[in-house]
């Protein structure tokens, strides 16, 4: 069974729940008797895959379009819109780090600039950031993110909502 196939039902049903906006969603299955993680993605932020103090995207190749989309009933039927799993063996000691784009966009309140993406979260210090605190635990690693990001931000108020979760 595909990971969205409850989604992909009528389409007007989840559409209209949306009040016109769409949704990414990343769903996931992890089975810690093999260390065996399914996962499925609807236009979301790929996740870093952590392991020895190195870091990169987790593939998601099998990207497919955000979730609430209005589109015509013909290519909705059509094989434009598929949510396809992908599958990968993590090792024991790596770490999976999911967040939403309020994250990776957020700037410093002082220093807004014409040019955003280059001086955003993401692109000044979250990769740094990841390799410094790979070791800590889940919960740790989190809050040091979250503490780097407030003072990153200059405020504990930010223009798009904020989800971290590691696995």
């Amino acid at each position: 069974m595909k990971l969205f196939q409850y989604l992909s039902g009528p389409p007007d049903q989840f559409t209209l729940q949306t009040a016109g906006n769409f949704v990414t969603a990343f769903y996931g299955i992890f089975n810690p008797v093999n260390n065996e993680f399914i996962y499925a993605n609807a236009g979301h932020n790929s996740p870093y895959l952590i392991d020895n103090k190195k870091f990169e995207f987790l593939d998601i190749s099998n990207r497919g379009m955000p979730l609430g989309i209005n589109q015509d009933e013909n290519e909705i039927q059509s094989d434009k819109i598929k949510y396809t799993n992908k599958k990968i063996i993590l090792r024991t000691d790596s770490k999976l780090f999911f967040y939403t784009d309020g994250l990776t966009e957020a700037v410093n309140i002082h220093e807004k600039s014409a040019n955003p993406g280059l001086n955003d979260f993401e692109s000044t210090q979250l990769t740094e950031i990841l390799t410094q605190n790979s070791d800590k635990t889940a919960q740790e690693f989190v809050h040091e993110i979250l503490n780097k990001l407030v003072l990153f931000r200059g405020t504990k108020e930010f223009d798009d909502d904020i989800c971290m979760d590691i696995l």
